[in-house]
């Protein structure tokens, strides 16, 4: 029978799905599975795996299976975590790490906020401005309370500054 080659596609295939299997099973760290398979370094070992992930047909199962594999594993670290072994405590920290990079829950979020402040309006009116907003305080030639000039970083520079202020009526 005559010698036959593997492709170096399926050779790269094959070497992806074992990291997959020596992270999420083993839990093996990135530099180790790069040295035993021969990656270059630990980032090419996380990228093949994350392609292998992302390329199943059923990618949100395998994620679910994946996780609940970690969990299962969680599950079987702790009582000795919580019984004070800093060792499991370790591998119960690694797990759960995992499993919130599995589904995305440490993954940024933008947040937008939309604030409109109008003249006359201010977060910090209060009764000792007479019903006045800060700025408006300020600029009929008052000063601002001690908690203000430190709450708001309002030094002697800022003040004259807000006094100076041209309001344009809109």
């Amino acid at each position: 029978m005559p010698d036959t080659e593997v492709s170096p596609y399926l050779r790269d295939r094959q070497r992806a799905h074992d990291a997959v299997e020596m992270r999420y099973r083993k839990l093996w760290t990135w530099r180790k599975i790069a040295a035993e398979l021969g990656y270059a370094d630990p980032g090419s070992a996380r990228r093949a795996v994350k392609r292998v992930l992302h390329a199943l047909p059923d990618a949100d199962e395998a994620r679910f299976d994946l996780y609940h594999h970690l969990d299962g594993l969680l599950l079987s670290v702790m009582k000795k975590a919580r019984d004070g072994s800093a060792p499991h405590a370790r591998v119960a920290v690694q797990i759960a790490a995992r499993m919130s990079a599995l589904v995305g829950s440490d993954a940024p979020t933008k947040a937008v906020h939309d604030v409109t402040v109008r003249q006359g309006e201010s977060t910090a009116s209060r009764p000792e401005y007479d019903g006045m907003s800060l700025l408006e305080w300020i600029r009929a030639g008052n000063e601002p309370t001690d908690t203000d000039r430190l709450l708001y970083g309002l030094t002697p520079k800022v003040i004259d500054g807000m006094r100076e202020v041209k309001v344009i009526d809109q």
